[in-house]
């Protein structure tokens, strides 16, 4: 994390806190800014810290996803499209399940 800004390194520490106190919301960061500026550096950095803070435990918090806002970029980061999450993430609120029992 030394190589990182202000800014960057901020983000980080957040992620640190919410990782070590599970009563804490999940993060959800939204990065932009021009070519070379730094996102896949921090988005690789807050990646580990999920990763090192969250081994072999059963916690809420012990995933994350990658978005980005068309196939070719989604495909750039190895996630998935914005819309290919929200199919994702209605796919398995228990919500939908119980409407799609009664149909």
């Amino acid at each position: 994390m030394t190589m990182t800004n202000a800014e960057q390194y901020e983000l980080l520490r957040e992620n640190i806190h919410r990782n070590r106190r599970p009563s804490s919301p999940p993060l959800w960061v939204f990065f932009t800014g021009p070519a070379g500026c730094g996102k896949a550096f921090v988005r690789r950095l807050a990646m580990e810290l999920c990763n090192w803070y969250n081994t072999g435990n059963n916690t809420a918090y012990n995933a994350f996803v990658i978005c980005a806002g068309t196939g070719k970029a989604a495909v750039a980061v190895a996630g998935t499209t914005v819309r290919g999450f929200q199919a994702l993430w209605e796919d398995h609120q228990p919500q939908k399940r119980r409407r799609a029992h009664r149909q």
